[in-house]
């Protein structure tokens, strides 16, 4: 399609991102309604027009009309503007593809992957809606020369409706997601000790020594406090059944600590649901639980799988970024030895939650 079509058609790209928040394809920007009494003139080709491209012998200002009507009525939502990838209904992201959708992934590596899979539909489908739009403008497609037909097909593609991502994510069942509390732990254990005087090694891990078993009530305190900690980094106030529960994390959880143990919220939900937003400044708060519904800890080492759970009373906030976003139980991008956290039937059932995540602003 020649610069004058497609100026003529409207379909110099520009203008607001086709398919919702996560596709990155631009459209040209929606014509104003025609005007009364130019609806007509605008929205219809001339009879004579008409006539000479259903014969196959026209003219260029006959495809220029035709560029300019078909153009008009599709930014002016006279005509739909066509979805080229329609996604199945079983059809759905793949773990890769959803953990990038929670880190923040603005969509645009997802949809050139789901793009090249989808390409042959796309050329199906790009054909087929371009002759129902010259049927519904009264041209037959098949009298067009083949530079003409290929033409058209072109500027259809240019008002591309498709959010193959989104369709994609909103097919995507349920996942078990977790998230951190607080910071890191790597991050959040030697600060925590820096700030309080202790030893990581002897006072959270135990270190090895002859008198340990005697050290165990102080180490376990101080891991019930470190705990605490992270939770109130977060915002959340502890009550003394909070406290109960943290007690039975570290008595239930892994007895040797180290950089990798996990303190991590866990849930069974709806992937949009706990993204992080997609627009600048890319930083959220995820808030996991309703009312008097509270998310699901865990403490776990993730090399021998030993882990503990126990619930809040109420709802948790925590920060996601593209750096720390939630993620899957069971992730591809799992160092090599991590364990998903083994979950049976009665904790399934603790695990759906409500949750929202709000964007937050500078």
């Amino acid at each position: 399609m020649s610069e004058k079509n497609r100026q003529l058609a409207g379909a110099v790209k520009a203008g607001a991102n086709v398919g919702g928040q996560w596709a990155s394809q631009e459209r040209p920007e929606a014509a104003a309604p025609p005007p009364s009494g130019l609806a007509d003139v605008l929205t219809t080709l001339s009879p004579n027009a008409r006539e000479r491209l259903n014969d196959g012998n026209y003219e260029p200002g006959d495809m220029d009309e035709l560029y300019a009507v078909v153009g008009y009525r599709l930014r002016a939502g006279v005509d739909p503007c066509p979805n080229l990838y329609p996604v199945a209904d079983d059809e759905h992201l793949n773990d890769v593809q959803v953990e990038l959708l929670l880190a923040g992934d603005p969509g645009v590596h997802i949809q050139d992957q789901l793009e090249g899979q989808l390409d042959e539909r796309r050329t199906t489908v790009e054909r087929a809606i371009t002759e129902e739009l010259m049927t519904a403008n009264g041209v037959n497609f098949r009298s067009l020369a083949d530079t003409d037909r290929a033409g058209m097909i072109e500027m259809i593609g240019d008002y591309n409706s498709a959010d193959i991502v989104g369709d994609m994510a909103a097919n995507t069942p349920p996942q078990v997601m977790r998230a951190k509390v607080g910071a890191p732990m790597y991050d959040a254990m030697p600060d925590w000790c820096a700030e309080q005087g202790k030893s990581f090694y002897d006072d959270l891990y135990g270190g090895i020594a002859s008198d340990l078993n005697d050290r165990w009530p102080a180490i376990h305190r101080n891991r019930e406090s470190f705990l605490e900690a992270q939770l109130q980094a977060s915002g959340y106030e502890l009550s003394a059944t909070d406290r109960d529960s943290i007690r039975a994390l570290v008595a239930g959880g892994p007895e040797d600590w180290h950089n990798d143990i996990e303190f991590d919220v866990v849930w069974e939900g709806d992937i949009g649901n706990a993204s992080v937003p997609q627009h600048y400044p890319q930083r959220g708060t995820l808030t996991l639980g309703s009312g008097d519904t509270g998310p699901t800890l865990v403490l776990m080492d993730p090399y021998s799988g030993k882990s503990a759970v126990a619930r809040l009373e109420r709802p948790l906030n925590v920060s996601v970024s593209p750096g720390v976003s939630a993620f899957l139980n069971d992730s591809p991008s799992a160092p090599v030895g991590f364990k998903p956290l083994e979950i049976d039937d009665e904790l399934r059932k603790r695990l759906s939650i409500p949750t929202t995540v709000v964007q937050q602003t500078d």
